[in-house]
């Protein structure tokens, strides 16, 4: 057998995350752990073959953790894990008990009776995190906005910055950062006032205008490609990702050759288009 492969470990590796409910079977504890392990294998170069029952996986990923751990930036690995109240039967035996060195494990719930036996642990630190205040929505959404040179009013008969953090998820930060995405590339000053008026109270109905808004801009067909390269890539994408697989498509589409530039294609479209 060859050498060993190099383990990557540049800095964005010292964290490994799992969103419960993201993905089909995502709930299940056998499937999480499975996917953490072969994560961390995959990094890390670990040889050790991943197992596949509860029980081996649940000793397999503090093991894997353990030899991660001093490869990662100051010698810590960060295991993410999302919404575990979502997780299959609630259970948490899985928790590794105690943890390695080196190994931080950050979870997040709501409120359930699977937190108990967590709450008991020496080693653990509870965080509670409470929806946004009025102050700290509007604190958020002109953050936000600053980063484009962009700004609500909040003048008194026009308060367009209150129009925004009282609707009815206004409290979820996911909202309003999705909210100021949208306001920042709204092109009709004049308008602003009405569109937010006009802008979906919730989290899934605001998502719902976003797809619609990048359909108009972008055409259907586009967004359907992208949404299916995402929902295609279990590790996620980078941008270049997304633009060669893009790319392809349009060679194929157009018969192209992967050598193929395509050049003519694109001086007659120029052409045309002039």
């Amino acid at each position: 057998p060859g050498a060993l492969p190099e383990a990557n470990v540049s800095g964005a590796l010292g964290v490994v995350c799992h969103f419960v409910g993201a993905a089909p079977q995502s709930s299940s504890p056998r499937a999480m752990l499975y996917r953490l392990c072969t994560e961390l294998a995959r990094r890390f170069a670990l040889r050790d073959p991943v197992p596949t029952t509860l029980a081996e996986l649940s000793s397999t990923l503090p093991a894997f953790a353990a030899r991660a751990a001093p490869l990662c930036p100051e010698g810590k690995l960060y295991l993410l894990v999302d919404a575990v109240d979502q997780l299959d039967g609630g259970n948490m035996a899985w928790v590794p008990d105690p943890l390695p060195p080196g190994v931080v494990l950050v979870l997040s719930s709501r409120e359930n009776h699977s937190l108990g036996a967590l709450r008991k642990r020496t080693d653990t630190t509870e965080i509670v995190v409470a929806p946004l205040t009025t102050f700290d929505r509007g604190l958020l959404v002109r953050t936000v906005l600053a980063r484009y040179r962009k700004q609500l009013s909040e003048d008194a008969f026009n308060n367009q910055l209150s129009l925004l953090t009282t609707k009815r998820d206004a409290s979820s930060p996911l909202f309003l950062v999705t909210a100021c995405e949208e306001l920042r590339v709204f092109g009709r000053y004049e308008a602003l006032t009405d569109r937010i008026k006009g802008m979906a109270p919730t989290v899934p109905a605001l998502f719902d205008e976003v797809l619609q808004r990048l359909e108009l801009d972008h055409g259907r067909l586009l967004i359907s490609l992208v949404l299916s390269l995402f929902v295609c890539a279990r590790p996620g994408l980078r941008q270049s990702d997304v633009e060669n697989a893009l790319n392809l498509h349009v060679r194929q589409r157009h018969g192209l050759a992967p050598g193929d530039s395509g050049c003519e294609d694109d001086a007659d479209s120029s052409s045309s288009s002039s």
